[in-house]
C-alpha cells in the first residue's frame, strides 16, 4: 500500500542551552493520498516524542503553531513551526545530545509518519546548591548587632562556585554586606554570615522584616528557605514645655494692658522611639497662689492642690492630639485665655502637663530614657507657671489720691510737652545704645535715653523752619548729629558744644537718607531730584558752610535711600522711583544696576540697611510690601545669576517705609504702613529662619510707621520705631547670649528670640 503523507524537515539538528533563546524548525507536511485515487482531503496532527519518554509526557517545553492543519486537498501540503522551549522533563539537568521524534498523523488517511531530529543540549548540568537555616527567626532591639547564619550544600558530583544574596530590610543594615560567594567541592557543605547592625530607634520600625536568601551563581534560583527578622520595641518618648514660667501681660511695662490676656505654651513631642504613636497632653490645675507668689515660691507641702482635675477653664489645645511616626518632632500649642485683675497683688497658677501616648500596645515597654547612661529618666510631666500681674500697679494702688492726681497731671504734662507734635521720620541709636535720636515732620530733632525697656525725653537737639527727614549720628564717638531737611539743606549740630555746619548746594531739593563712611570723614545725602551728594564732614577740615560738594552722582530716578557697602565703604548703593536699586563704585564711579522687579512711577524702593558685621550684605524694602536680603559681592561678580538671598511680602502688601539689621546681620527689624514693627530672626547665610518664616509683631500702633532702628547687648535686642502718631516708642526682645557663638554666626532656630 503506497505512503499517503510525506514531509520534509527544515533543520535535523538543534543545539539548545537553558536560560537563552528558544530554537525552532519547521516540518512541511504533504497530502499524498491522490496515489491512491482518486484521494481525499485532509487535515494532520504533529507532536513530539523525546527519546525515553512516554506519549503521556507534558508537552510545554515546546510550541506548535498550528496546533492542528485544516484540511487540505489531494497533492496540496501544509506547514508546521515547532518552537523548542526547554529540555524535555526526561531526566533532570540533562546536558548533551537527545533523540526527538516528530510524529505526523492524520485521522481523514487513518496514516502517519514519523521524523527523527537531534536536540543538542549545552551546559555543565548543575544543580544550584541547597539553602538550609540553622535559625529561621531573629529578634533584636535598635542598635544590637546580629549575627544570620545560612548553609549551603552542593548536591553536585563537582566542584559549584556559587553565590548567595540576602534581601531584607535596607542594605545600609549590613555593614559588611548582603552578598557571600563560596567555592564548594561535590558534596561540601558550608556556612556563610551576615551581620545585621540594627540602626538608631528613629530609623529602625518595631515590626517584622522579612529575609530572603537568593541564589546567583551558578543559576538564578531563588531560594527554598525564608526567615524573619523582628526589631522589638525601643528608645523614648521626649516630652518639654516651653516656656515653663509665663506671665501676663507679655509687657508688662506698658502703660495700660487689656484685661484679657492670652498665654501660649510650646508642647514639643520628640519621638526617639521605632514606635509610630498617638500623643495627647492631660492638663491639670495644681494650685492657685496669691499674695507671695512673686515673692517666693511655696514648697510642695505648701500648695493647696485642687480637687478639680478638669481641663482648666479658658485652656485649650491645638491640636488635640498629634501622630508621632518613629524618629519625628511634633508640636502642640497650650493656650490659657485669663483676665488681669483690676487691683490687688500677683496671681500665680502652677499647671501639671502630662503627656499620654497611645496607638501601640507596646508603649508600656519603652524604656525611660533614649540613652542608657542617662541618670535622670525622662520625665512624662511638665510643671509650668502661669502669673498675672494687675492692670494697676500694686505701688499706684496705696498712693493717696492727691499724689495719685500730681502724677498723673505730671506724666500728661511730660507727654504733651516732651515728645513730637507731628510724625517722626527717622530714628537712631547710639553707638553705645544708650541714647536715640529722632526727626519729625514737627521741625525738631530730639534726643532720647535709654532707660531700661523705656525712652525718657532728653531735650531737643536742633529747631528749624523746615520739617526733618533725616538724622544720622556721626561714627565713631557719636558726638555729632546730621540732619536733612524739606528744603535740600543739611545740617551738623555737636552734642558737646554749640558749634555747627550747614551744607546747602540745592535749595527746595528734599533730603530723603544720609550715609556717613566708617571713619566719618564722608557724607553722602540723597535728594529727591536725583542727586546724590558726597560732603566732607571731617570736623578738622569741613567749613562751617559748604555749598559746594565733593562729588555730585546723578541718577535718572529720583532718590529715597543710600547705603555704604564694603567694609571701606568702597560701594555706594543708591535706590528710589520705579524701584532702581544702583551700586555705584565710589572708586571708578561705575554704576551697576540691580535687577530689581521694576514698578511704575508710583513704586519705590524706600528703605536700605547694611549689617556693621556683614558689610556686603543689603537689606532692602518697597512701597509693594516687599522686603529682601541680598549679596552684594556675588551679584557684582555676575548681575546675570544675581538672585536675592531671601524674598517675601513682610507686612500683608501693605508698604515698608524703614528696614535695619542688627551688627552682626541675624536679625531684620521693619515698619510698614499696617502700623507695624517685625522682628525676622536670619540665617547665617542670610536667609529668613525657618521657624520664624513670619516673623514676630513688636508693635502693632495707630498710624504707619516710618523708622526704625535696631541694636544689640549681650542677651537681648532693643528695637526703636517712630511713626505717624508722632510717638517714639522701644521694644526690647531677649536673646540667647552671642558669647558663645562664632564670628559671623547666628543663632538656630532654637536660640530665637
Amino acid at each position: 500500500m503506497a505512503k499517503l503523507i510525506s514531509t520534509d524537515l527544515s533543520q535535523p539538528v538543534l543545539n539548545f542551552e537553558r536560560g537563552h533563546d528558544p530554537v525552532s524548525f519547521t516540518l512541511t507536511v504533504y497530502n499524498d493520498s491522490y496515489k491512491d485515487a482518486p484521494g481525499q482531503f485532509a487535515s494532520f496532527q504533529l507532536n513530539l516524542l523525546a527519546a525515553g519518554g512516554t506519549q503521556n509526557l507534558s508537552s510545554n517545553w515546546y510550541r506548535l503553531v498550528p496546533a492542528v492543519s485544516y484540511k487540505i486537498p489531494p497533492g496540496d501540503s501544509t506547514q508546521f513551526q515547532i518552537e523548542i522551549l526547554d529540555v524535555p522533563p526526561v531526566t533532570e539537568r540533562f546536558t548533551g545530545t537527545m533523540n526527538l521524534t516528530v510524529r505526523v498523523y492524520s485521522p481523514e488517511l487513518r496514516d502517519e509518519v514519523r521524523r527523527d531530529v537531534r536536540l543538542v543540549v549545552k551546559g555543565e548540568g548543575l544543580s544550584p546548591p541547597e539553602v538550609s537555616l540553622p535559625q529561621q527567626h531573629f529578634q533584636a532591639v535598635p542598635r544590637a548587632t546580629v549575627e544570620i547564619v545560612a548553609s549551603l550544600h552542593n548536591p553536585n558530583r563537582k566542584a559549584v562556585d556559587c553565590a548567595i544574596q540576602l534581601k531584607g530590610p535596607d542594605d545600609s543594615w549590613f555593614p559588611e554586606g548582603t552578598h557571600r560567594s563560596a567555592l564548594l567541592d561535590p558534596g561540601q557543605e558550608q556556612t556563610v554570615k551576615f551581620v545585621c547592625k540594627i540602626p538608631e530607634p528613629g530609623q529602625a520600625p518595631n515590626q517584622v522584616y522579612p529575609l530572603t536568601f537568593e541564589i546567583l551563581r551558578p543559576v538564578e534560583q531563588l531560594a527554598s528557605q525564608q526567615a524573619t527578622l523582628t526589631v522589638t520595641p525601643a528608645g523614648a518618648v521626649e516630652f518639654a514645655c516651653d516656656p515653663l514660667e509665663y506671665w501676663l501681660p507679655e509687657k508688662p511695662n506698658r502703660w495700660l494692658n487689656p484685661r484679657q490676656q492670652i498665654a501660649t505654651f510650646d508642647l514639643t513631642f520628640d519621638n526617639n522611639s521605632n514606635l509610630s504613636l498617638t500623643s495627647a497632653a492631660e492638663v491639670k490645675l495644681l494650685s492657685k497662689l496669691g499674695l507671695l507668689a512673686r515673692l517666693r515660691r511655696l514648697r510642695p507641702s505648701e500648695e493647696t492642690t485642687t480637687e478639680d482635675m478638669s481641663l482648666p477653664a479658658g485652656a485649650t489645645l491645638t491640636p488635640a492630639q498629634v501622630s508621632l511616626a518613629a524618629g519625628k518632632t511634633e508640636r502642640m500649642a497650650l493656650t490659657l485665655e485669663r483676665q488681669l485683675p483690676w487691683l490687688g497683688w500677683p496671681r500665680l497658677e502652677r499647671i501639671a502637663v502630662k503627656r499620654v501616648l497611645t496607638g501601640s500596645e507596646h508603649v508600656a515597654t519603652l524604656t525611660e530614657s533614649v540613652d542608657a547612661a542617662t541618670t535622670e529618666p525622662a520625665t512624662d510631666t511638665q510643671i509650668i507657671e502661669l502669673g498675672r500681674l494687675p492692670v494697676v500697679p500694686v505701688w499706684l494702688q496705696t498712693l493717696l489720691g492727691a499724689v495719685l492726681l500730681s502724677v498723673l497731671g505730671f506724666w500728661v504734662w511730660k507727654l504733651t510737652h516732651q515728645g513730637h507734635t507731628a510724625p517722626v521720620n527717622s530714628v537712631q541709636f547710639s553707638g553705645r545704645g544708650n541714647e536715640v535720636i529722632s526727626a519729625s515732620d514737627d521741625q525738631t530733632v530730639r534726643r532720647w535715653r535709654v532707660q531700661g525697656n523705656r525712652l525718657a525725653a532728653a531735650g531737643v537737639v536742633t529747631t528749624s523752619d523746615k520739617a526733618v527727614r533725616v538724622v544720622k549720628y556721626r561714627p565713631v564717638n557719636n558726638d555729632e548729629i546730621v540732619a536733612g531737611f524739606e528744603n535740600g539743606t543739611l545740617s551738623i549740630d555737636n552734642l558737646l558744644s554749640q558749634r555747627s555746619g550747614v551744607f546747602d548746594f540745592a535749595s527746595d531739593d528734599r533730603v530723603f537718607d544720609l550715609a556717613l563712611s566708617r571713619d566719618a570723614r564722608s557724607l553722602f545725602s540723597a535728594h529727591g531730584s536725583g542727586l546724590v551728594l558726597q560732603w566732607l564732614a571731617d570736623p578738622s577740615r569741613r567749613l562751617n558752610r559748604q555749598t559746594e560738594p565733593l562729588r555730585k552722582i546723578e541718577t535718572d530716578f529720583a532718590v529715597s535711600a543710600i547705603a555704604l557697602l564694603g567694609e571701606a565703604d568702597t560701594q555706594l548703593a543708591i535706590a528710589g522711583r520705579y524701584n532702581q536699586l544702583v551700586v555705584v563704585n565710589l572708586a571708578t564711579e561705575e554704576a551697576n544696576p540691580f535687577p530689581y522687579d521694576p514698578g511704575g512711577q508710583t513704586d519705590y524702593i524706600l528703605s536700605l540697611a547694611t549689617a556693621e558685621a556683614q558689610p556686603a550684605r543689603l537689606a532692602t524694602a518697597d512701597s509693594q510690601g516687599n522686603l529682601a536680603i541680598w549679596d552684594v559681592e556675588q551679584c557684582l561678580q555676575s548681575l546675570i545669576s544675581c538672585e536675592p538671598i531671601d524674598q517675601w511680602l513682610g507686612h500683608g502688601g501693605a508698604a515698608v517705609r524703614s528696614v535695619a539689621l542688627s551688627q552682626d546681620g541675624c536679625y531684620l527689624a521693619s515698619g510698614g504702613d499696617n502700623a507695624q514693627v517685625r522682628l525676622w530672626p536670619l540665617t547665617t547665610a542670610g536667609s529668613r529662619q525657618p521657624q520664624t518664616i513670619e516673623g514676630e509683631i513688636l508693635r502693632h500702633g495707630s498710624g504707619s510707621i516710618n523708622a526704625v532702628d535696631i541694636i544689640q547687648h549681650q542677651n537681648r535686642l532693643q528695637v526703636v520705631s517712630g511713626g505717624d502718631d508722632t510717638r517714639v516708642r522701644l521694644d526690647t526682645v531677649r536673646q540667647v547670649s552671642s558669647n558663645n557663638r562664632p564670628p559671623g554666626q547666628c543663632p538656630s532656630p532654637g536660640g530665637n528670640p
